[in-house]
């Protein structure tokens, strides 16, 4: 299986369709309960999905597959431990998972992924 990360600050893409962004607020729960996600809505095809709390969740899939995501954030101030357990997350196609943080998290994050086949699109480090 192939695919693609990006860790970088910004991307700009004119004349694509804007998916739904959704990110989730619930703490530790299931995947699949709306009341996990800001404004009660659950990730559908498409979309582009953000965990950024500070602590870090255990979400857990329930023993099914998600819908095929846009992407997977984790995002400024993501911390923590984030753990998705007993089922599948899928990406689309040309799916993306954003990795945002410091010089050493992101490209031990790379180091990792690389090992698994994924492609390394962009990184950019930003230095004082």
């Amino acid at each position: 299986m192939r695919g693609k990360i990006l860790v970088m600050g910004m991307v700009l893409a004119a004349g694509m369709v804007q998916a739904k962004t959704c990110t989730w607020t619930g703490g530790d729960g299931d995947w699949f309960d709306a009341a996990g996600w800001e404004g009660g809505a659950v990730p559908e095809e498409g979309d582009d999905v953000v965990l950024a709390g500070t602590k870090g969740a255990t979400l857990d899939l329930q023993g099914r597959e998600t819908v095929p995501l846009a992407s997977l954030a984790f995002g400024d101030g993501a911390g923590g431990d984030w753990v998705l357990m007993n089922g599948t997350l899928r990406l689309a196609d040309d799916g993306t998972i954003w990795v945002c943080g410091s010089f050493h998290n992101i490209f031990s994050v790379a180091a990792v992924l690389s090992e698994l086949d994924f492609r390394i699109l962009n990184a950019v480090t930003w230095r004082p």
